[in-house]
């Protein structure tokens, strides 16, 4: 999970969160008093998890930032590489690419107050099917209406521009998080379905439930045998009690 400021678009926070700064550092060897980070991405996992910062903390009081924020369908590498400026832009062959599969919405003006909902791709299917998840109610929407809320209230898509990765763009005052997968992640998810649905249970033989019950009976046995041994102790511990209680004062 990455934590991004809110910038006018998703690029934007991720050049930000990976920016080159200048730090107040001394050095050991020299008499330098400026040092330079930076945060490099070396591995990208299956599930990334983009977290907007959307609440910002004065003395008083935290406020919510409601900046429209733009985010594309799909990412690459070359999105998380330093030299940001040709992000998404990169179809070198093998490279992987991330889809957008849940976004996590929230309304509301403050931390404490609001509601959250979700618009999440049912992965384990073929067909393009998005769901809006909100409280205990999940309905299967077309994708157009999963989407296309009003900005204010929800994820806009947005028609006339069209992401450098061949995707599709959105717009979200409210989003609070994006979740992207990878795209052979989301393939493995649709065939482990398919293979579920395909394959029947085994007929187990006879002799088999035989053995297993007969396995259970035998357990049953050995479980009031134990329960019988259990109750014996403990009616010997609590006459040695009673024994000793008596002695005590004789023993002094």
């Amino acid at each position: 999970e990455l934590d991004l400021n809110v910038c006018s678009t998703l690029q934007q926070a991720l050049h930000l969160f990976m920016k080159v700064e200048e730090i107040e550092y001394r050095c050991e060897h020299c008499t330098c008093a400026i040092g330079l980070r930076h945060i490099e991405i070396r591995k990208l996992p299956l599930v990334l998890c983009l977290q907007i910062k959307r609440y910002k903390r004065t003395k008083d009081k935290t406020t919510k930032m409601e900046t429209a924020i733009t985010f594309p369908e799909f990412l690459d590498e070359s999105w998380f590489e330093m030299d940001t400026a040709s992000a998404g832009s990169s179809n070198q062959a093998g490279r992987h690419r991330w889809r957008l599969t849940a976004v996590l919405l929230h309304s509301g003006a403050t931390v404490r107050s609001g509601h959250c909902t979700a618009r999440l791709l049912d992965q384990s299917r073929a067909s393009e099917c998005w769901l809006t998840a909100n409280d205990a109610f999940v309905e299967e929407e077309p994708f157009d209406e999963a989407v296309s809320r009003p900005e204010k209230i929800g994820v806009t898509l947005l028609t006339k521009i069209r992401a450098q990765t061949n995707g599709r763009l959105f717009g979200s005052c409210e989003v609070q998080m994006l979740v992207y997968t990878r795209e052979d992640e989301i393939a493995r998810a649709q065939a482990m379905e398919r293979c579920a649905e395909e394959v029947t249970p085994p007929v187990v033989p006879e002799e088999v439930l035989a053995g297993d019950a007969a396995k259970g009976t035998a357990y049953g046995m050995e479980h009031a045998e134990y329960l019988e041994a259990q109750r014996k102790f403990s009616e010997g511990h609590v006459e040695r009690r009673s024994l000793l209680e008596g002695l005590m004062p004789i023993l002094g």
